[in-house]
């Protein structure tokens, strides 16, 4: 038998439900959500939000200031600022966006979504530069209404002055170091120069061809190797500003640096060994990595006071390549260990130091997402190791630094 129609009204208790409290949930939800909109708009960072597909869901009105190049009037939505430019930050991808490389944003997100944005030691934080401005950037996970994916937040702080006093500081604890190099540089140029001295007097009184072009290329060997170390000194001591990044070779870079210190009378004779491994390059300036290496092998050999074994060290573990600098030398108090880092801290004597250069190479390799770490003992030396991601540099290459 088929079932009658239920008449006009029928009233079915069974399937009516009271949904105030889901509504008033839901509407509450809603307006946290525009609320946290309203704030994300209002900082005076510049806020990307970005989707699992790399896009930019949202951005304020300061990330429009700082990174769109439009100058027409179109509409965009996820709170942006009325009137925006022709270039929709919001649909784009963040790589079209910001100078970010996607090598480093992969890795950064991947901490982020593994590790928490609060664990210590984890990255998740990079810097970029684009026209004459300096940025650094970091990544959080975030909530985002009407999606059940977490989204990856980037908020970007613009650093250019902070960038240019540490220039500054940098340049300064550069000229500071060189004071103590300079008499070596005095003795590598003044040797050469009383043979050139030498060879010019001996070919004027000379009339035998052979023996004039034999004095004639001691000359040239002579000012080649003048020319040599007036180019190192005159390399380390210019601005890093004036770098650009390249492809730096740590093994080749630790060599350089030794030679550059091994020029000061306080080497004496201390001993050098190198434990290298073949390393992949790291994308970075010279002049700054050349700068880390040079204090910690100067504060190494200063330790030694001219007697001691300084080793030289590389290698590769995962996705981490380390450079470091060993020493036989006095070590460094436990008590001190935790403070050397510390801006204008230092153990040295008054005027052997600006208690900077360890300040400055923890901010360097800070820079390129790298760490420092030391081991000491009192009275049984100390080793420094630097490490780098191996995301930030290119393996095209390797070398061992033995030639």
């Amino acid at each position: 038998m088929v079932a009658p129609i239920p008449n006009e009204g029928t009233f079915y208790p069974d399937i009516i439900c009271d949904i105030t409290e889901r509504k008033a949930a839901e509407e509450a939800l809603r307006r946290a959500y525009q609320e946290t909109e309203t704030i994300l708009a209002s900082l005076p960072s510049s806020i990307l939000i970005v989707n699992e597909e790399l896009e930019v869901i949202f951005a304020n009105t300061v990330a429009y200031q700082h990174f769109d190049s439009g100058d027409s009037s179109v509409g965009a939505g996820g709170g942006l600022p009325s009137g925006a430019p022709s270039r929709l930050i919001v649909g784009s991808s963040i790589f079209d966006v910001v100078p970010v490389q996607p090598n480093q944003w992969h890795r950064l997100a991947k901490n982020l979504k593994s590790s928490g944005p609060n664990q210590d030691g984890i990255e998740h934080h990079g810097e970029f530069e684009t026209g004459k401005r300096a940025y650094q950037y970091r990544l959080f996970l975030i909530a985002t209404y009407g999606s059940q994916e977490a989204q990856t937040v980037m908020v970007i702080t613009d650093v250019t002055e902070q960038k240019q006093l540490q220039e500054q500081l940098i340049q300064a604890e550069k000229l500071s170091s060189l004071g103590t190099l300079v008499s070596g540089m005095a003795h590598e140029i003044n040797n050469p120069i009383h043979g050139i001295l030498s060879m010019a007097e001996l070919i004027l009184e000379e009339t035998n061809p052979e023996k004039i072009k034999e004095y004639a290329q001691d000359i040239v060997s002579y000012s080649q190797h003048v020319g040599m170390v007036v180019r190192d000194f005159a390399s380390y001591a210019r601005p890093a500003s004036r770098d650009r990044d390249a492809e730096v070779d740590l093994n080749e870079r630790l060599l350089a640096t030794m030679k550059m210190v091994r020029r000061s009378p306080e080497f004496g004779h201390v001993e050098v060994v190198t434990e290298f491994e073949p390393l992949p390059k790291l994308r970075a300036r010279r002049s700054e990595i050349d700068q880390v290496f040079i204090n910690l092998i100067s504060n190494a050999v200063q330790t030694m006071a001219g007697q001691g074994r300084l080793t030289l060290i590389s290698h590769r573990e995962g996705d981490w390549i380390t450079a470091g600098v060993a020493d036989t030398g006095a070590g460094i108090p436990k008590a001190h260990l935790d403070r050397i880092f510390d801006p204008f801290f230092t153990t040295k004597d008054p005027g052997k130091g600006t208690g900077l250069g360890l300040t400055i190479v923890n901010k360097i390799v800070m820079k390129y997402g790298g760490t420092i770490t030391v081991e000491s003992e009192d009275g049984k030396g100390s080793q420094f190791l630097v490490r780098f991601p191996v995301a930030t540099v290119s393996d095209k290459g390797a070398n061992d630094g033995t030639a």
